[in-house]
């Protein structure tokens, strides 16, 4: 009884792995593998890798939740339940036209999946950098007060738009621990902005608590 269970649980999950819906990260995910595949330094234009027309682009790491007021960024208000996730949110002429959360990947994501699932199925996501150091400033020429930063500077969020959307992308395969002492092969895609004017920087002495 026990193997027919899972015999039709393990089915379940693999038609929906095959034909379920592509959402927004599939699809940014596979088209970084198409671009930069066999490359070793790869960019890409977002808006060359989307479907649907937009104006705005933008990322919000999931700690954008308490520090920065998101209805205000893009101007409408914003209903969406946020946990642990990067937020994604595109924007036309003032209105959404697509948003999404992409979960965030790290060495506790997979503690209580089941272990065998995980390696037939294994995960693809796509991650966002909201991270760089004092050197990344004085390389791309920040005109204000460096010594206003510690050494690791932490991304409020992206803004974009279709002038200004060159990313550098990548791909790799991560190998992350699971349940019951396994581990887990996370095949990861990613994006970290080229230029300053795409990020809005985390700065202490300036920010309002």
């Amino acid at each position: 009884m026990f193997k027919k269970i899972m015999f039709i649980l393990i089915s379940c999950i693999a038609l929906w792995w095959l034909f379920g819906p592509t959402t927004l990260q599939d699809q940014l995910y596979a088209s970084i593998q198409e671009n930069c595949k066999n490359k070793k330094k790869c960019t890409v234009r977002l808006h060359e890798l989307t479907s649907f027309k937009w104006n705005k682009a933008y990322f919000f790491s999931h700690e954008s939740a308490f520090d920065v007021d998101i209805s205000k960024i893009i101007k409408e208000p914003l209903n969406i339940q946020w946990g642990v996730d990067t937020l994604v949110i595109f924007t036309r002429k003032g209105k959404v036209v697509k948003k999404e959360l992409f979960p965030v990947i790290d060495d506790s994501y997979y503690d209580i999946r089941f272990p065998p699932l995980s390696q037939i199925f294994p995960s693809k996501s796509l991650d966002i950098n909201f991270l760089l150091n004092k050197s990344d400033l004085i390389r791309l020429n920040y005109s204000g007060n460096i010594d206003d930063f510690v050494d690791l500077i932490g991304i409020e969020y992206y803004e974009m738009t279709p002038q200004n959307d060159q990313l550098y992308a990548g791909c790799a395969t991560l190998d992350l621990p699971a349940a019951a002492e396994s581990k887990a092969q996370e095949k990861q895609c990613g994006f970290s902005f080229t230029n300053l004017n795409q990020v809005v920087l985390f700065n202490p002495k300036t920010h309002k608590q």
